[in-house]
């Protein structure tokens, strides 16, 4: 037994427990020198410009009902078999059929938007909040497509400022892969006033695409042109921007407050952006829990948080996604990250039905953008 005795022989031992440990963890020995890399990317404090937007500040937001909505752009819960929008690969983009006529690059008609408004109907108002900087009321919807149901959360949000549009990463004050935590707890350790999850940028298998949170640049490198490749920016104006990694560098984006690089875009100028059977580049069902974020207006937003893989709430695709963001006077729409990720927080409890694995659960995520008062 003296050999035990001897260093050499805990060598080979210790780096195979390691990599049982990181196979375990799905971290793989690529994915541990990824996180060391992207720990160390400089990180970019730029001034940002709050200066008056061109949109309407006021925060009266009073209630409207779905049948006097008039579009401001022509524009059992047994859970099924989880898949992450995570896991990014090559989409084939095929069409489907869907009830509008509105194809992609098509401005929705108050047609389109009517014929979207027989589908929707209002459960129940949730929520209010407004003080003198923030507004927004959340109400719980549903959308019936034939004999599927889909039960969906909408947020529709005024603020003084968009310094009210806030977002946290689970990391703190740097990038760092893989770190993680639930929104729920980094809601409440910000003091939020309500919380979505991001766009998954600390995420370990991404190493681009722009990220840029509360005017501080963590993440310069762009997406390759293989996959979604749309970025969202949030000016300190309150206005929204869609722009492609491929043809814009981020230096170049002027007063920018926050940058989102998960995509794609749901609605650019009042046009549907998706095609009708377009999936987001990765190994994910048409139908799933999503998290979306538009703007009718600089400094009047709608954020939308869907259930999805139940028995009782199917889900949403791309395209109905974009569809909602529109119903609801949306001329941009972008999505964030979705699946088993998607979550809306409100008051202290999670509002929507996060279902991961095919069972509830509130998955851990690496960012969320928030309501701070």
């Amino acid at each position: 037994m003296k050999f035990i005795n001897k260093i050499w022989i805990w060598i080979p031992i210790s780096l195979a427990f390691a990599i049982c440990l990181s196979a375990c963890a799905g971290i793989s020995l690529l994915d541990i020198f990824v996180l060391e890399h992207e720990s160390k990317e400089d990180i970019i404090v730029e001034s940002v410009d709050f200066g008056n937007s061109s949109g309407n500040t006021s925060l009266d937001n009073g209630s409207e009902s779905e049948t006097d909505k008039k579009p401001t752009t022509k524009p059992s819960n047994k859970p099924s078999t989880d898949q992450s929008d995570d896991d990014k690969i090559d989409d084939n983009n095929k069409e489907t059929s869907s009830s509008s006529s509105a194809a992609l690059g098509d401005v929705l008609s108050e047609a389109d938007i009517a014929a979207i408004a027989k589908k929707v109907s209002i459960t129940k108002q949730i929520g209010t909040f407004d003080n003198d900087n923030v507004s927004f009321t959340l109400t719980e919807k549903v959308f019936t497509e034939g004999s599927d149901k889909t039960t969906y959360f909408v947020v529709d949000i005024k603020v003084s400022s968009v310094e009210y549009l806030k977002t946290a990463l689970a990391s703190g004050d740097k990038l760092t892969a893989n770190s993680t935590e639930t929104v729920a707890k980094l809601a409440t350790a910000q003091n939020a006033v309500l919380a979505i999850n991001g766009d998954g940028c600390g995420q370990s298998k991404r190493t681009t695409g722009y990220v840029v949170r509360n005017g501080v640049t963590y993440r310069q490198a762009a997406r390759s042109s293989s996959g979604d490749t749309e970025s969202l920016v949030i000016h300190g104006d309150g206005s929204m921007e869609i722009i492609d990694e491929r043809k814009t560098t981020l230096a170049s984006v002027s007063n920018k407050w926050q940058v989102f690089s998960f995509g794609p875009a749901l609605l650019n100028n009042g046009t549907i952006s998706v095609t009708k059977g377009q999936e987001i580049t990765g190994q994910s069902m048409a139908d799933n829990p999503r998290t979306s974020i538009g703007m009718v207006e600089p400094l009047h937003y709608v954020i939308i948080v869907g259930n999805g893989r139940t028995n009782d709430s199917k889900g949403l695709t791309l395209y109905q996604l974009a569809q909602a963001l529109a119903y609801e006077g949306c001329k941009v729409g972008y999505n964030l990250d979705g699946g088993g990720s998607s979550t809306l927080w409100f008051k202290g409890e999670v509002i929507n039905y996060p279902t991961t694995n095919g069972r509830y659960s509130e998955r851990e995520v690496s960012d969320i953008v928030y309501i701070g008062a």
